[in-house]
């Protein structure tokens, strides 16, 4: 069964938008305190 995956490019369509976002989640987060945005790291604050 995993055989019958195969591993694709990204779209560049994709690629812009992935661009646009990180500038957006850079910008989001610039003037957060590093221990601030460390804590959700992995997705939580734990």
């Amino acid at each position: 069964m995993l055989g019958s995956f195969f591993r694709n490019g990204i779209p560049p369509v994709d690629k812009r938008l992935r661009a646009q976002a990180a500038v957006l989640a850079a910008a989001a987060v610039a003037d957060m305190p590093l221990d601030i945005r460390a804590r959700s790291w992995v997705g939580c604050d734990a």
